[in-house]
């Protein structure tokens, strides 16, 4: 009787070490499978910067990027063409009018012509 107890706890024991251990594999083998994910969304990640990049160094040769960058870096133009400086988007919106919108007669009798609108956003 003793020793089959004894037989049932070895038994038991064992089951629970080798239950402790596959738990242990299977998370280790989860966090491999997520770092494997991970590593390959970079290497995606990396071949799309390599494409990019080796398509630009394509294009680098030619004179079409040439002037590109010779306009966009470094601010140049041809000796023929004239250069506008623009503000930001922003603060062309600050400065363009707003719609006014008119619902009835007394509403047009105040309605200030677009031109006093102008003079007045400059004054």
């Amino acid at each position: 009787m003793k020793n089959l107890k004894l037989h049932h706890v070895i038994y038991i024991g064992l089951l629970l070490f080798l239950g402790n251990s596959l738990l242990g594999s299977l998370r280790l083998f989860l966090k491999a499978q997520d770092s494997l994910q991970a590593a390959q969304l970079h290497l995606e990640s990396e071949s799309r910067k390599n494409t990019e990049l080796h398509n630009e160094l394509v294009l680098a040769g030619k004179q079409i990027y040439i002037e590109r960058v010779a306009r966009d870096t470094l601010g140049l133009a041809h000796s023929n063409e004239v250069v506008f400086i623009l503000p930001p988007a922003s603060e062309v919106k600050k400065l363009s009018p707003r719609l006014v919108f008119v619902n009835s007669k007394a509403d047009t009798e105040k309605k200030i012509p677009h031109w006093k609108e102008w003079l007045n956003l400059f004054e």
